[in-house]
């Protein structure tokens, strides 16, 4: 809930915004619980997968946008 409202994520609140809150909300939770089980080395790699990930999507996604 810090991160998001950090982040302004909570300023103005819509349906979208919310989901968004409770999705880095519970990411955080997950996050939290590896760093608990297997140590910090093992969060910053779950985290950097994340990303990774996320931002192939997204370029996948503009991508197509792009072209068409």
């Amino acid at each position: 809930a810090l991160f998001a409202l950090a982040h302004g994520t909570l300023t103005k609140l819509t349906w979208g915004r919310v989901a968004y809150a409770a999705a880095l909300f519970i990411g955080g939770l997950i996050l939290g619980w590896i760093f608990d089980t297997m140590g910090l080395l093992a969060a910053i790699l779950a985290h950097a997968s994340y990303d990774y990930t996320a931002l192939w999507i997204s370029n996948r996604v503009a991508m197509k946008y792009k072209e068409g």
